[in-house]
């Protein structure tokens, strides 16, 4: 029996050797249960576009008297619009009389400026105007109307001369205001829905003589007075010439009409701009020319040489231009710098500190961009030249000394630079020459062999340097190579971080302003656009691109093979585009995964064959199961042929029909062809206020941009061995919002994603299995998940020996065990 025991024993101690105890846990697949880590479209949740802060200025004054341009009862009581604009979530602030004349509305703190039947004093009246001119939008209610007249902002005709009353508009006592349309500002109401306030001589637009004034094909009537026509209660603009939007409500604000509440607020958030990026001028070390005739911080004002004009045209290109001023605080301090993507610094006229020129540098190394601009050497009084060079010092560029006096056209240096993507040659006046220092300068113009214009990308930042102060002012930007190269420039600086790459060819005057850059600018995406084939090629490869847009109406395919090359690279492509047909053997059909059919010559239908999909609900919701053509360009779309690599998501028929596709997701999700061109849906199929174009653009660039996860390997290790032991997941959003971690189905952190990796320490966990999974959203509610499997086993008895010392000590203690036995039995003997 004893004999038998000890037997027993040594089994189980050299089982307790060999054998190391199995917690329970699932079992481990050689592959993650995440196997796709860019999913066409794991979850989407249908939604508005997300929440943006919305900055409001209520101008708060006290003055009941009229200023002298105008005529009219002021009115003070504006608490009223302050609660409805607070309790809409807005930011708003009452500025007074004080504040703006101490230069604090600005596009860099505020969006719209309300002017609640009420007039700026006079002394500040230019203030308020600027605001406008770069951008802001301005709410007016009643008397204020006179203020829009005198500062030329609606209508344009009596500027500076009177507020225009009698001639554009007048006060009356009719109502009530019955809805006219349906637009962004009216969108929670009905045509014909009727607005009830006290008709007692209020402000409002005759339309008879508003419908002469020059910029009438910018307004909408959004309400007449139901007992006369003619009376135009609620106007809209969005100027195509200069300033911001602008939306009038004669309706008297006391007492106040709570049938306006929702048209309020609606007004303040289509007023608010979208801007492409923020500009400032920088006003603060004195530069030589004006922006406007006012401008009390500038050394000379010309009539014809000033940046008046080229302070509009930025602004009509969808950006936002503030002066910057000089302030008690510090002029170039970081905190001021960061509400900016580009700063315009003129001839200096003033010193840069020791510390301003740090500051900026390094604000452009942090992705900042300037645009300089000297001069000739014997600009009087000098000084400007000698300045700009020593906040260039660290730069590959300077000013030369040359005193050059006369007019010439310069031309784009070979190799052509990016910034000057359209135009061939700039007109230049009296000016200096740019001396290159390094090789991180480029010529980007060139008169001979001297450069007039040259560019260094500086860290992640831009700097282009110019020797003609008037390169850009009034007179030089009635040449069109200036006016595009104005425009080009700022595209360039202020796309520093830009991961779309938008290409059009359409027959827009101002690309900006096409419904897919509109799309771009309301989902606040950095873009850069182009409209030359031959620099769409050349940008492909200047920089790294997460998608391009290809938006064109015209024939456009000398670069297929370089689309084909950036795909094969994992880029993601949207196409809007209808003549596959003049090349139908080009392999790029093929790749994208259909075939050209049938043209379209009339305004076709599209429907939905995949309601479901988040082209057609996410951010917004399209209301309908198919959009109307609305433009015709003569040529309209093609039906197109689908392959068994790519998906029809929509089609020409009601139902799934062969070649009748119209959108077509190839690639695995990563193109999206359109072979009708979405800019000519510019109905408004589900009468939600805004374009179907605009609201499909935004639909499919966020379904493209949705966001992607890495697959970590599943991970093994036992429990108090040497790590690390974590798992580390790279996921990927252009525009990331939170993240959260479930452990085998139970929620364990949710928390803020700013778009870097995300690691879980797996360190103190016990011995068991687990499957641990990672979520990511972005700002749309477009989700994608990875999970890794987890075991942990634990710690065995003799440690983490290796398998020949473990056959070392099993068999010396065989020998012992043999030994004991023999002895026992000779004992026994």
């Amino acid at each position: 029996m004893k004999r038998v025991s000890l037997l027993i024993m040594v089994t189980l101690f050299l089982t307790g050797i060999f054998m190391v105890p199995s917690a329970i846990s699932p079992s481990i697949s050689s592959s993650q249960i995440t196997s796709d880590t860019s999913p066409l479209y794991e979850t989407s949740t249908p939604s508005a576009l997300p929440d943006r802060e919305i900055r409001v200025a209520l101008y708060n004054e006290t003055n009941f008297t009229c200023p002298a341009y105008t005529q009219g009862s002021m009115n003070t009581n504006y608490s009223i619009i302050y609660s409805v604009l607070d309790n809409a979530g807005y930011s708003v602030d009452r500025i007074t009389f004080q504040d703006i004349l101490d230069y604090k509305l600005i596009l860099a703190d505020y969006d719209v400026i309300v002017l609640p039947d009420n007039n700026p004093r006079e002394n500040i009246s230019n203030h308020v105007k600027e605001f406008w001119l770069g951008g802001g939008g301005v709410l007016s209610f009643d008397s204020s109307i006179g203020y829009l007249g005198w500062a030329g902002i609606l209508p344009r005709e009596n500027e500076s001369i009177d507020d225009g009353r009698y001639a554009f508009w007048n006060y009356v006592s009719t109502g009530p205001a019955e809805i006219q349309t349906l637009h962004p500002v009216t969108k929670s109401y009905d045509v014909t829905d009727q607005l009830t306030y006290t008709t007692l001589n209020y402000g409002t637009y005759l339309v008879d003589s508003l419908s002469t004034a020059s910029i009438y094909s910018s307004v909408e009537i959004l309400a007449l007075s139901a007992a006369d026509p003619n009376e135009a209660v609620i106007v809209a603009s969005d100027p195509n010439d200069k300033g911001g939007k602008v939306v009038h409500i004669g309706i008297p604000i006391d007492p106040w009409s709570n049938d306006i509440n929702n048209l309020v607020i609606d007004a303040v958030d289509w007023l608010a701009p979208r801007p492409k990026a923020r500009i400032a001028f920088d006003f603060s070390h004195q530069p030589r020319l004006h922006v406007d005739s006012w401008d009390e911080f500038a050394t000379t004002w010309s009539p014809t040489n000033n940046y008046g004009e080229y302070r509009n045209l930025l602004v009509n290109h969808s950006y936002t231009f503030d002066k910057f001023f000089p302030s008690s605080e510090g002029n170039f301090t970081t905190e001021r710098l960061e509400q900016y993507d580009m700063i315009i610094l003129s001839w200096p006229d003033l010193n840069y500190t020791t510390t301003e020129m740090s500051t900026i540098n390094n604000w452009v190394a942090d992705g900042g961009s300037m645009l300089v601009m000297g001069d000739r050497s014997g600009f009087l009084p000098s000084g400007g030249n000698e300045r700009i060079n020593e906040l260039l010092a660290d730069y590959d560029m300077e000013i030369g000394s040359y005193n050059v006096l006369d007019d010439q056209t310069a031309i784009r240096a070979t190799p052509y630079h990016i910034s000057a993507k359209t135009s061939g040659s700039i007109g230049i006046s009296y000016r200096n020459y740019i001396n290159l220092t390094g090789n991180d300068a480029k010529a980007v113009y060139k008169y001979g062999n001297n450069i007039v214009v040259a560019a260094q990308e500086y860290g992640e930042g831009r700097v282009l340097l110019f020797s003609d102060i008037n390169i850009f002012d009034s007179l030089r930007l009635k040449t069109s190579g200036n006016k595009y190269y104005a425009v080009d420039a700022a595209d360039w600086l202020t796309s520093t971080d830009a991961k779309i790459l938008y290409y059009t060819n359409y027959p827009f005057t101002i690309i900006q302003k096409s419904p897919a850059a509109l799309a771009l600018n309301e989902l606040g995406l950095n873009y850069f656009p182009v409209r030359n084939q031959d620099f769409y090629n050349r940008s492909l490869y200047w920089y790294e691109w997460d998608l391009v847009i290809f938006d064109s109406p015209w024939a456009a395919m000398g670069y297929t093979n370089d689309t084909s090359d950036y795909l094969d690279t994992g880029g993601k492509l949207i196409i809007s585009y209808y003549w596959t047909v003049t090349h139908p053997d080009e392999p790029l059909w093929a790749k994208l995964g259909f075939a050209y059919a049938d043209e379209k010559t009339v305004a076709s239908t599209t429907y939905f064959w995949d309601a479901g999909h988040p082209i057609f609900n996410n951010p917004i919701d399209l209301g309908e199961s198919y959009v109307s053509g609305g433009e015709d360009y003569g040529r309209t779309g093609e039906a197109l042929t689908v392959f068994d690599n790519a998906t029809a998501i929509a089609g020409y028929a009601s139902s799934v029909t062969a070649d009748e596709a119209s959108i077509v997701l190839g690639l695995n999700g990563r193109s999206l062809y359109n072979g009708y061109l979405i800019d000519q849906y510019n109905g408004d199929t589900d009468e939600s206020a805004y374009k179907d174009n605009f609201e499909l653009w935004i639909n499919q660039i966020v379904f493209m941009l949705r966001p992607s996860i890495d697959s970590p390997s599943d991970i093994e290790f036992q429990a108090g061995s040497d790590g690390p032991h974590e798992i580390t997941w790279t996921p990927y959003s252009i525009s990331p919002d939170s993240y959260t971690i479930t452990i085998n189905g139970s929620t364990e952190t949710t928390d803020v994603w700013d778009g870097n990796s995300v690691t879980v320490d797996l360190t103190d966990w016990e011995a068991a299995g687990y499957e641990v999974t990672l979520t990511v959203t972005d700002a749309y509610g477009q989700e994608v998940s990875d999970t890794v499997l987890v075991k942990i086993t634990a710690s065995s008895l003799i440690g983490d020996l290796d398998i020949n010392t473990l056959l070392i000590i099993a068999a010396v203690v065989l020998v012992v065990i043999i030994g004991v036995v023999v002895f026992s039995r000779k004992r026994k003997q």
